[in-house]
């Protein structure tokens, strides 16, 4: 993934900047932090498409997606590059293709996302003067910089022009160590948002639905989709289910599960069945549309998948218990749109019950959908913020 015509590339490119223009650099490890990264590019650019945008990575996973199926706010001068390892020789070749003939970084600013912070990066760019950012931060307790221990990290946090994160109880934990924040909330909100209101054409899944309650499981995992089978009542209600695992043995395990007839998304013709299986990716966002209950997978086992993707489709939400890591599910759990549930026995009654109650359903699906408007324009904040300062009016 990290190419050696990298770097050669990104120095040309630096070269033919157009004159006075400078890179604005965003910096993601893997495809969660990318979700929280494209609305603040998408952003930038609303405000000014020529600004050049520098996106590095790091997961190879990330980086796949991203050079296989070049972004929509990609344009002729903007790059996509993995980031090297944090060590002073690599580092410093990077900055070297981002710099003019005279060895000055044509760098407006970095951004760094969520945890990003990598100490020898920030020390170079400090060295260049170069402003460095970290944005849609969450510091829970016993994160890596309040560890007493934890010199080094703690040092690279401090050498941070500014701190955006994404609620006050970080604040708080950063306040115990002498690091000021602000909190501007979490870009994802933006982008679930813009995806839950595209609207998507459904209609082949609508047809097959025909009026039925429908439950759409995301993100599963072996334990809710054994507890699913388990309770399945028949054809009176629509199941959809996408695994968080799609290769062939794992969908075939899936489909013997059911008693029901199962069919696959990929398949031909009209959807036939009782359950229709996922068997691809990046469809998920889109199907919680269709869906009057939404069971996330993850809770569980280490933790919960996304909930605001359908807290955004303004559909209420069950999941496992592992939830004290995720404020989203804890702030939806307390405003009545999701219930956590300690053991995957206790999956089809809370289904049961929330199908049988028409009103409470609707109460918890107004509940999610509001919390997920709550977080509305994190990004244009965020965006402002980074291109120097206080007003949002052109964003």
């Amino acid at each position: 993934m990290r190419r050696p015509e990298d770097l050669k590339e990104l120095a040309q490119t630096t070269e033919h900047l157009e004159l006075g223009a400078a890179w604005r650099w965003v910096h993601c490890a893997s495809v969660g932090e990318y979700e929280q990264a494209r609305p603040v590019i998408d952003a930038l650019k609303a405000a000014d498409a020529r600004v050049p945008i520098l996106l590095t990575f790091f997961s190879p996973s990330l980086g796949e997606s991203l050079l296989k199926q070049r972004p929509d706010w990609c344009g002729p001068m903007d790059r996509v590059v993995a980031l090297p390892p944090d060590r002073p020789r690599d580092v410093r070749r990077f900055l070297a293709a981002l710099s003019d003939a005279q060895g000055r970084p044509r760098v407006a600013w970095c951004a760094l996302v969520k945890y990003e912070v990598w100490p020898e990066l920030l020390s170079q760019l400090s060295q260049a003067q170069v402003p460095a950012h970290l944005f849609a931060a969450h510091v829970v307790e016993g994160a890596l910089p309040l560890k007493w221990w934890a010199r080094t990290p703690r040092a690279a946090w401090k050498s941070l022009t500014s701190i955006r994160v994404q609620d006050e109880a970080s604040v708080e934990r950063l306040g115990q160590i002498g690091l000021r924040a602000e909190v501007l909330g979490d870009p994802r909100f933006d982008r679930v948002l813009a995806i839950a209101d595209l609207v998507p054409d459904l209609a082949a899944i609508r047809s097959w639905i025909a009026g039925r309650p429908c439950v759409v499981a995301g993100s599963t995992w072996p334990s809710e989709e054994a507890a699913l089978s388990d309770w399945l009542p028949g054809p009176e209600v629509a199941l959809i289910v996408a695994p968080h695992e799609v290769h062939p043995e794992h969908l075939d395990a899936v489909s013997r599960s059911f008693t029901a007839r199962v069919h696959r998304f990929s398949e031909p013709g009209p959807i036939a069945g009782e359950v229709l299986l996922v068997d691809g990716i990046g469809w998920l966002s889109r199907l919680y549309a269709v869906a009057d209950i939404a069971v996330v997978g993850g809770g569980f086992g280490k933790g919960i998948h996304n909930v605001l993707e359908p807290a955004a489709h303004g559909v209420p939400i069950l999941v496992g218990p592992q939830t004290h890591r995720f404020r989203e599910a804890q702030a939806l759990e307390a405003a009545g749109a999701l219930q956590r549930l300690e053991t995957p026995r206790e999956l089809g009654p809370a289904l049961n019950a929330w199908l049988a109650d028409a009103p409470a359903r609707r109460r918890a699906a107004a509940a999610a959908r509001a919390y997920a408007e709550s977080g509305r324009g994190a990004a244009r904040r965020i965006a402002a913020a980074l291109e120097g300062g206080g007003s949002t009016e052109k964003f």
